[in-house]
């Protein structure tokens, strides 16, 4: 996440679900290049402590509450990544302009309404505009992406920042033509029907 500029610093974070009761979480204020295994996190769905003796993720409700909505995520990345961080300091959506929006992250990529870092009101916020899809922006913050595995989530957090930057490139060159909605909707169904499966992977 580091090596490919999604985050700097001790920016970001990350969780994996590992039963239905249980997820790990990586701690606050640790930089990726010092963190070892010994410095995760287990905790209950509801926030509670098992393992570990730092102390977690400002971001933690928000990774809980996403996976309270979705049985389906099983792992959830959050980034500062840059164009799509500058997108959401736009209160902007992302409208589907290209083909692999849909397929990987379920259509347009909208912005969740402000709220302060680490609250519950960001948590819920992010639930809205997450809906069923893969990945959405938090106003003035960053990006949340998700996916059934890890290896998923990290897809998604990249494609987010491709997209992003090829939207902002776009528009400086000149009016953006949208997928025409007649296709976009029949991808849509289409991944309705793959997350319902659980097939997803498919996809990657």
């Amino acid at each position: 996440m580091v090596d490919s500029g999604l985050v700097v610093a001790k920016q970001g974070n990350i969780s994996v679900k590992i039963s239905d009761n249980k997820i790990i979480v990586t701690p606050s204020k640790l930089s990726y290049e010092r963190m070892t295994v010994s410095d995760l996190l287990i905790l209950d769905i509801d926030g509670s402590l098992i393992e570990g003796i730092r102390k977690p993720s400002k971001e933690t409700p928000m990774h809980l509450a996403i996976y309270k909505a979705r049985n389906d995520v099983r792992a959830i990345i959050h980034t500062h990544s840059p164009y799509a961080t500058a997108i959401s300091a736009l209160h902007e959506t992302i409208p589907v302009f290209l083909e692999e929006q849909v397929p990987y992250l379920g259509g347009e990529i909208s912005t969740a309404e402000y709220a302060p870092s680490g609250t519950k009101e960001l948590a819920n916020n992010v639930v809205n505009a997450l809906g069923s899809k893969n990945a959405t922006l938090l106003a003035n913050h960053g990006v949340v992406a998700c996916g059934a595995n890890l290896e998923q989530a990290y897809k998604n957090a990249q494609l987010v920042e491709r997209i992003a930057q090829i939207y902002v490139i776009s528009r400086g060159l000149g009016k953006i033509w949208l997928i025409p909605e007649k296709f976009i909707l029949q991808q849509k169904l289409d991944y309705q029907e793959k997350i319902k499966s659980s097939k997803m992977e498919e996809y990657y």
